[in-house]
């Protein structure tokens, strides 16, 4: 098999990862504007608060074994059997550690009679999300991530039809947790069975000396994944302690929408990725430059207008998706739309600087980004409640685009993000400006159409993305069996 053989595979079980997450944050995303609108604001916070703490758990019990395996089991695949057995172990008396520390810490936080229950029951998933993420980079590492796409579209399908009954039926937010922790354990043991039949057969066989290796290599991943955690939505967790349930649904319901968007450039970059690795590894930088410079002018394209559209109509669209009620997440929406560019940009730096193998600058802005957040979220939540927190989501991922902004730029990179966007930029704001003239008048439904075509005339008058561009990102993609 040669090199572009190889390449190809990549590439195709790339897409099919992105195609696994994409189904799994859609699916969660879509639930939650049936809860929003069954259960109010209240019952939203909760159902998101709950979500944020297994995450939370699952992080810190997994260790950031998933980067590890995947390192470790793409060296030596025959020690597959050994690592995850390992680590299996390893995590699961972290998850119960974790787990009983959570259960004495939950009931002295003031929570409300149902967030307390949905938090202890999310917690007793903890053990199949972490075993379940060690089994995914099994999958990884040896490239049959289909087995995570096949589970992931049943899991979603399956605990998506589970909720809308229980919410029919009259159920709380309380059921959907339970339903939710149930899958990730039946999602766990098929991965088990796809693991054993498909990938190596695992043999119990432990060695304490090797344990203890694992246990000094895995520091820093440990502390990657650490960070990540307490990086993920702390304006949750801060709401959840100092504020009510209304006031995390209210927050929660603009993170909703803005977070649907965000997996566009998750989505393509996750594909770009490996291309740019191999331009980087190979020192071709004149590759790597136009691959840096076309994603950040087309995933700019995409997600400057919808950010100029949400701030325009965030009082409409809010209308739409849940009800009335959501007055609170209008001023919310309106400042979180700018982490849909925000979040263009880092998608494109953080992987540049992987491609790069600069992994300690990114866990460097990291530290500095997850620092300014706390601390932002705290101060500002307390003085603006829900627009705090949209507020401290904003700035705090602009303060991390510009760290990793200063790193990429070490080595003499220019990115040219505003002559790359000046065009886009301008046909965003005209777009912008009409649309809020007519808003208030006509139904969203006539409003979306006509503001597109008029951003895409614009976009063709001011020559923002010519055919040549497509020709040259086209050759680049086509690599020869």
């Amino acid at each position: 098999m040669n090199q572009y053989s190889v390449f190809k595979g990549i590439l195709r079980n790339t897409a099919a990862l992105a195609a696994a997450r994409v189904v799994e944050r859609s699916s969660t995303v879509v639930l939650s504007f049936f809860v929003a609108r069954r259960l109010g604001a209240a019952g939203l916070g909760i159902y998101s608060a709950a979500m944020v703490f297994f995450g939370l758990i699952s992080l810190a019990a997994e260790m950031g074994s998933t980067n590890y395996l995947v390192r470790e089991i793409a060296k030596d695949r025959s020690r597959t059997s050994r690592y995850v057995v390992h680590l299996g172990i390893m995590t699961v008396m972290l998850s119960l550690i974790v787990i009983s520390v959570s259960w004495l810490i939950v009931p002295h936080l003031g929570y409300s009679p149902e967030l307390r229950a949905s938090v202890y029951v999310v917690i007793l998933a903890a053990i199949p999300g972490t075993l379940k993420t060690i089994q995914e980079a099994v999958f990884i590492a040896h490239q049959r991530v289909e087995f995570i796409t096949y589970s992931t579209a049943i899991a979603a399908v399956a605990y998506v039809s589970i909720a809308f009954y229980c919410l029919r039926q009259g159920y709380g937010v309380v059921s959907l947790v339970t339903a939710f922790a149930v899958v990730q354990y039946i999602v766990a043991f098929c991965y088990f069975i796809f693991l054993n039949r498909y990938i190596a057969r695992l043999r119990c066989k432990l060695s304490v000396s090797f344990a203890i290796r694992l246990i000094n290599e895995i520091k820093v991943f440990a502390g990657s994944s650490l960070i990540a955690g307490l990086a993920a939505r702390p304006e949750i967790v801060i709401l959840s302690l100092f504020k009510n349930d209304a006031q995390i649904g209210f927050y929660s319901a603009a993170l909703r929408i803005v977070d649907v968007w965000q997996l566009v450039p998750q989505t393509y970059m996750t594909n770009v990725y490996p291309v740019l690795s191999h331009a980087e590894h190979v020192a071709d930088r004149n590759t790597a430059r136009v691959i840096l410079e076309k994603s950040i002018k087309y995933l700019l394209a995409v997600s400057l207008p919808l950010a100029v559209g949400f701030i325009v109509a965030a009082r409409p669209i809010l209308a739409l998706v849940y009800g009335a009620g959501f007055e609170p997440s209008v001023s919310a929406l309106r400042i979180m739309a700018w982490c849909i560019p925000f979040s263009s940009l880092t998608s494109v730096l953080w992987r540049l600087l992987a491609a790069r193998n600069q992994q300690n600058l990114l866990l460097r802005a990291q530290v500095l980004t997850t620092i300014a957040r706390l601390s932002a979220g705290y101060g500002l939540i307390l003085w603006l409640g829900v627009a705090g927190a949209a507020l401290s989501t904003a700035l705090t991922m602009l303060v991390q685009n510009l760290f990793m902004e200063f790193y990429v730029r070490r080595d003499g990179t220019r990115l040219g993000v505003i002559r790359l966007s000046w065009r886009v930029s301008m046909a965003a704001l005209v777009m912008g400006v009409m649309a809020a003239m007519v808003v208030n008048r006509f139904p969203l439904w006539i409003v979306v159409p006509v503001a597109m075509t008029l951003y895409a005339t614009l976009m063709v008058l001011l020559k923002a993305v010519s055919i040549d561009e497509f020709i040259s990102m086209r050759k680049i993609w086509q690599v020869d069996a």
